[in-house]
């Protein structure tokens, strides 16, 4: 998942304005439909820029294809990249 346009709320801290691109991990617990839950982030390279909440606002949208590699239960892990224009 790739958001190149992130939406701000409010205007970025004064340092975010410099930040060019920035990767967030997340993980969050598979559920039987395929919705994500219980999201955290688990690094980010841009703290305090609002690239953490987006990923999280993204997944909670998200649904995966249930696989052997994400079963209903399971505690999986990804990482967006963002690009700040």
């Amino acid at each position: 998942m790739v958001c190149t346009t992130p939406v701000w709320a409010t205007a970025s801290p004064p340092r975010c304005r410099q930040v060019e691109t920035a990767s967030v991990t997340i993980a969050c617990i598979v559920q039987a439909d395929g919705a994500l839950a219980d999201c955290a982030v688990v690094r980010e390279s841009a703290p305090g820029c609002g690239f953490a909440e987006q990923a999280i606002a993204g997944a909670a949208r998200a649904r995966l294809r249930l696989s052997e590699t994400a079963r209903p239960g399971q505690r999986v892990e990804m990482t967006m990249q963002f690009r700040n224009q």
